[in-house]
């Protein structure tokens, strides 16, 4: 009986220290195009050849990755650059709340736009693909924003 009640409370606390434990933010909010990958497959990086484009402006892009995000549940912004070239999200799973961090990176050159984008998971190994189709759904959504479709 003594084995099932620690046994019980270990799991609560973990349960717990997932839902209450401080971000720190100088630690998700990097530059996707430099930040070292986690090397565990729970995370998922657009950068470098693989980034978009996008024909508006930063300042725009950054607005519509800033309504993109407002719409998706259990999500906020953790952190923003003044300038708005560098936005770090985080997005908690439905039932334990897990804490998945997004960032995006926003690089002007002329009238477009080169978006960087990193997702992973701050706890755990795997993610059976969570970050992967985050990434592919927000960069679809904030596209459908910057045509206007």
């Amino acid at each position: 009986m003594t084995f099932i009640a620690i046994t019980l409370f270990v799991a609560v606390s973990l349960l717990i220290y997932v839902r209450l434990a401080p971000d720190i933010i100088e630690h998700w909010h990097q530059d996707p195009e430099t930040v070292k990958p986690t090397g565990r497959p729970n995370d998922y990086r657009l950068a470098g050849e693989t980034s978009i484009s996008l024909n508006a402006k930063q300042t725009k892009v950054s607005q519509y990755i800033l309504d993109y995000a407002g719409k998706q549940e259990r999500t906020e912004l953790v952190a923003n650059t003044e300038d708005g070239q560098l936005l770090t999200f985080v997005q908690r799973s439905k039932l334990i709340a897990y804490p998945d961090y997004i960032t995006f990176k926003i690089t002007p050159q002329e009238n477009r736009s080169q978006v960087s984008v990193f997702s992973r998971s701050r706890f755990g190994y795997r993610d059976f693909g969570v970050n992967k189709l985050r990434v592919e759904t927000w960069v679809d959504g904030i596209r459908r924003l910057a045509t206007g479709s």
